[in-house]
């Protein structure tokens, strides 16, 4: 199959191509937040409004192939029966005419994903409905593979772990993407909590990897027969049925390793917690324990809400919550895997392998980071009946407190609400209490970032895809705007309480919702790649 890489750059994009008889065309596309819509270009410097995804490919294909694929009365008087030949040969009717004079064969339209992985992939759904609508999209039904005329592969972002925790889960897949193709034994947990891996016919129809990653051989001598041998072992493992693997995603990245991870490793995590805690979780691998720690080791528990999944209808779905607590549940799944992991490797007199030592504990200290900065979301949160939404739980310190640094409750909420809305993809919108001023402030933080160690946190806003899409798309005022239904302002008057030394009691509406314990300002969210194990959640 031949492929062009980089279409856009050809005289006439897409057409150049399939005139020449090419299979496989590339496109590159960046989502502008402004106005939802992808766009085609090599870097961002290069897009214009004219190059978008949607004129230069999607309207292309729709076109060329209602040309092809005529529907019409006299059309269908010939095309609906079968033909058979004096040798007995039935030419059956098909359900679509190709690009290309010879049995029906799909065309590959890669699209290398450039922006925030999960959002372009909406956009990319979206924008291929033209496509699909028609019945021309390829698609794995969920029992079989249903060929189309056009066979839709997202590489780059579009195969990252947010967009392959969606991916799977889909009734129907017609979006499929790029396998790694040194990795294709991984597995990942979906937004289902199944687990999933790579599958030449349900979601991977190709596997691709840097040259130079698979072989040395520069092509100006002859290929050694090491080399010969290494290319050969790489493709007749990409062309094993079935490309099977998973990998359990969790999504955060933190640029300090802290010396605590392996204090998180041999002790109770959360021994302090904001919300309920749900049965204990075995361990894998706990007995395989340094000497010195011989008991079992502690299993993280992840929380509950104590509202229920549904609780919060109709301002955040049932169903985003469940979503939601099923991506940390794979968190919390692999904190105690990775967490015995790290002591076993511990425990092994001689020591020497420092990077996967150093994977194991960050990857421990930012899927800590990330279940504590979730537990403050929702404990931040309670429905209306459980006083919700209004102000007037708050303690007289803390709503004046407010009044002085924000002017009031209206000019806090704008604050917040402005520095959540400021945030360039992803991240968290922060109320914070700045040590260096003793005054209330508001903030927010860049996908993985951490939050500033002089910056306590009360109260968080979520503003990851997976918190909302499902009830607002990406309409993020109107989730913000259903925020303010459910705040649970008792909860961040103890929490203001407990970091000003101030005294606070609940009020009665609330009073089940623990104490707030001290929070760790590792504020992590989504997308965290280890050594050997990855873990996944949005």
């Amino acid at each position: 199959m031949i492929h062009s890489h980089n279409d856009y750059w050809r005289d006439v994009p897409l057409y150049t191509a399939l005139a020449n008889g090419v299979h496989s065309i590339e496109a590159d596309v960046w989502l502008n937040p402004k106005d939802q819509k992808l766009y085609v270009g090599h870097n961002y410097i290069s897009l214009t409004r004219a190059r978008s995804f949607m004129h230069l490919y999607v309207d292309q294909l729709v076109k060329i192939l209602e040309d092809t694929n005529v529907r019409d009365e006299e059309y269908d008087f010939f095309n609906e029966t079968d033909y058979v030949s004096p040798e007995n040969i039935v030419e059956s009717r098909r359900p679509w005419e190709p690009f290309f004079d010879e049995a029906p064969s799909t065309i590959q339209l890669v699209v290398d994903l450039k922006t925030r992985g999960d959002f372009t992939y909406y956009a990319l759904f979206k924008e291929l409905e033209p496509l699909r609508e028609r019945g021309w999209l390829t698609r794995w039904d969920g029992t079989k593979l249903v060929q189309g005329p056009v066979t839709v592969v997202m590489t780059g972002n579009g195969f990252n772990h947010d967009v392959r925790a969606i991916v799977p889960t889909r009734e129907v897949v017609d979006l499929f993407m790029d396998a790694p193709l040194l990795s294709l034994d991984e597995t990942w947990t979906g937004v289902d909590g199944k687990t999933y891996g790579w599958n030449a016919t349900t979601n991977a129809p190709m596997a691709s990897a840097g040259y130079s990653s698979v072989t040395s051989w520069t092509g100006r001598e002859p290929i050694s027969s090491e080399e010969m041998a290494a290319l050969k072992a790489v493709f007749s493992h990409a062309q094993a049925p079935p490309i099977h693997q998973y990998l359990n995603t969790v999504g955060m990245h933190t640029s300090i390793l802290s010396l605590t991870a392996l204090a998180i490793a041999t002790s109770s995590v959360g021994a302090s917690p904001l919300l309920p805690r749900q049965a204990a979780a075995p361990v894998a691998n706990a007995t395989a324990m340094p000497a010195a720690n011989a008991t079992s080791t502690p299993a993280y528990t992840l929380f509950t809400l104590p509202y229920g999944t549904a609780g919060l209808v109709p301002y955040i779905s049932n169903q985003t919550n469940v979503l939601h607590l099923g991506l940390l549940a794979g968190a919390a799944a692999g904190l105690n895997t990775i967490g015995a992991a790290l002591a076993a490797e511990l425990s092994t007199p001689a020591y020497s392998d420092l990077t996967k030592l150093y994977s194991y504990a960050q990857t421990l200290s930012t899927v800590t980071g990330a279940l504590q900065t979730h537990e403050l979301y929702f404990a931040g949160l309670c429905p209306p009946a459980m006083g919700g939404g209004n102000f007037s739980m708050a303690s007289p310190s803390f709503a004046a407190q407010v009044t002085m640094d924000f002017g009031g409750y209206e000019g806090m909420i704008t604050a917040l609400n402005t520095e959540t809305l400021s945030v360039p993809g992803s991240g968290w919108g922060w109320l914070v209490w700045d040590t260096k001023t003793d005054s209330l402030d508001t903030t927010y933080t860049i996908d993985d970032d951490l939050l500033d160690p002089t910056l306590l946190p009360i109260l968080n806003i979520d503003i990851w895809e997976h918190a909302f899409f499902l009830d607002t798309g990406n309409n993020h005022t109107e989730y913000l705007a259903n925020l303010e239904h459910i705040y649970n302002w008792s909860f961040a008057s103890a929490a203001f309480a407990n970091i000003t030394s101030t005294s606070f009691a609940p009020a009665s509406a609330n009073a089940t919702m623990p104490a707030p314990a001290p929070m760790a300002t590792n504020t992590t969210s989504t997308n965290t790649t280890m050594t050997n194990t990855t873990m996944s959640m949005a």
